[in-house]
């Protein structure tokens, strides 16, 4: 399958190796991207049979909410959890922030993870 869902969040966490750093919120850019078949809700033209985005960034959100020394973790978590929660097998995760080094803009990992087989659906984020 070749069709994928793409969604940037902006969100506010306690992130950084430091306990300095993760003292105070950052702001941080999550993109993702995940295998998604499009066909049923293009032919109904009925988002109900597609993805729920507000289950889905409701569930990033929370999992914002935790602290953590990495942006590779969080999107470790980010993408574990997309994986458990749906019936998509490939996902892509990147996590963006601004470090606190002199001169540079910002860093970001980027993780892709891929599940061998479909399970039956376990949550509510993918029909």
């Amino acid at each position: 399958m070749t069709d994928r869902l793409a969604l940037r969040l902006t969100l506010t966490t306690h992130i950084g190796v430091t306990a300095g750093e993760r003292r105070e919120p950052q702001e941080i850019l999550v993109s993702l991207s995940m295998e998604n078949d499009s066909r049923t809700v293009a032919k109904a033209d009925d988002p109900v049979a597609g993805v729920d985005y507000a289950l889905l960034t409701e569930e990033i959100r929370k999992l914002a909410k935790i602290e953590r020394k990495t942006i590779e973790r969080l999107a470790e978590d980010i993408a574990t959890s997309l994986l458990q929660a749906s019936t998509t097998s490939w996902v892509s995760v990147t996590v963006t922030k601004k470090p606190p080094l002199e001169g540079v803009e910002e860093a970001s990992v980027t993780i892709e993870r891929r599940r061998e087989i479909k399970p039956v659906r376990r949550g509510p984020l993918l029909a």
